[in-house]
């Protein structure tokens, strides 16, 4: 199977990014100027006639995860910038578009995006494509996680492990092993003050209920179809007590209520946060 492809769950966390841009309501929950046509599917047209990014509310459910995971992470990033950390590190970047829409706060970070190289090399040619510049302070690092392991995949790179890095990782774990995942975040607890780590995990199935949990069934069969299966699942508390035990001096969980009431309060066009995924903050 190759590993990109229009069915692929990066790119269809793009064209969710995009459709947010195109159909729902003032404010945004996420400004990103680039997301609209950047890969194939997800232009304005394209999406206004698919009556599943148009009605259904499991896609509505999807693009608010989409987004606000991505707001919140970029919200974590610019304190960590202003607690000095130099590096942001993308893992699992996939079509994120932070590198080439930077706010002036961020032009003095290094920022590295980590992904399989195979996705990488779609994601170049896309840049190409839609004539989108590459910065002076964005690199690539190829890796795969599995395989390679954060650590020997930021050292075959530009990554220095003596300046502190942020690093985002955004539904990646959860098509993970437990220990890949647990070797990652360990890693990431080595490296110097004031690093940090803003990630998301999945809830298993007995922790959901209603919407959720279709959302969660739901996930797994679209991961499944696509050779991207669900396989990694925590609980919020469980996760926090190892993260703690790992030695980071914080670690905070986003619960979905307070995202809800932060991002969608007042909201008319149904967008509420979903419960089946939730976001994680460690700083060392």
């Amino acid at each position: 199977m190759r590993i990109v492809d229009a069915r692929s769950t990066s790119v269809v966390a793009a064209i969710l990014r995009a459709s947010h841009q195109v159909l729902d309501q003032e404010p945004k929950i996420f400004d990103d100027p680039l997301a609209v046509g950047f890969v194939d599917g997800s232009s304005e047209e394209e999406i206004r006639r698919d009556r599943r990014l148009l009605g259904d509310p499991m896609f509505r459910a999807a693009r608010c995860l989409i987004t606000y995971r991505s707001r919140y992470v970029e919200e974590q990033l610019r304190e960590a910038v202003a607690r000095g950390v130099g590096q942001y590190v993308l893992v699992g970047a996939g079509f994120d578009t932070f590198a080439y829409r930077q706010p002036e706060w961020a032009r003095g970070l290094r920022v590295i995006e980590v992904d399989h190289p195979d996705l990488q090399a779609v994601k170049h040619d896309l840049l190409q494509r839609r004539n989108i510049e590459v910065p002076d302070n964005v690199a690539y690092c190829p890796a795969d996680l599995e395989v390679d392991g954060l650590e020997a995949g930021l050292t075959a790179g530009p990554f220095d492990p003596r300046t502190p890095a942020f690093f985002s990782w955004l539904g990646v774990t959860v098509y993970l092993r437990r220990q890949a995942v647990e070797a990652t975040l360990r890693y990431i607890g080595t490296l110097p003050s004031p690093s940090g780590i803003a990630f998301t995990f999945n809830l298993p199935r007995q922790s959901l209920q209603g919407l959720d949990r279709d959302f969660h069934d739901f996930g797994r069969r679209v991961g499944a179809q696509r050779g991207e299966p669900c396989i990694t699942f925590h609980e919020a508390a469980p996760l926090r007590r190892w993260l703690e035990a790992q030695g980071f001096s914080e670690v905070y969980h986003l619960e979905p209520e307070v995202a809800d009431q932060r991002y969608c309060a007042g909201r008319t066009d149904g967008l509420r946060v979903p419960r089946m995924q939730q976001l994680m903050v460690a700083t060392v």
